[in-house]
């Protein structure tokens, strides 16, 4: 194998592992909304956190740098709008829980 080769070969790697990884987050983000629309207060809370600890997962092996700057140019002003929907859905899951107490 070339050193070319090699090269595609771990860059086509890196990409599959990144965007499988911002797969699961969004995936996360997805049933986070499902829940919320359900009203499975519960559920949002425990989604949330998870989601929290797959992002943060996320970026301590995809830090933000020039090798994944292409990533993040198209992927995070998505991420954070959904960010501010997640932690409003976080909210009021937590307000309603409270309440069931």
């Amino acid at each position: 194998m070339s050193t070319a080769d090699s090269k595609y070969s771990k860059t086509n790697k890196n990409l599959q592992a990144i965007y499988g990884s911002w797969s699961n987050i969004k995936r996360s983000e997805k049933w986070t909304i499902l829940c919320t629309t359900k009203k499975d207060w519960l559920n949002v809370i425990r989604l949330c956190q998870s989601r929290q600890k797959l992002v943060d997962q996320h970026f301590d092996n995809y830090p933000v740098c020039p090798e994944t700057a292409f990533f993040y140019h198209h992927h995070l002003s998505d991420h954070f709008k959904n960010n501010d929907l997640i932690q409003q859905a976080r909210s009021i899951a937590v307000k309603n829980t409270l309440r069931l107490i």
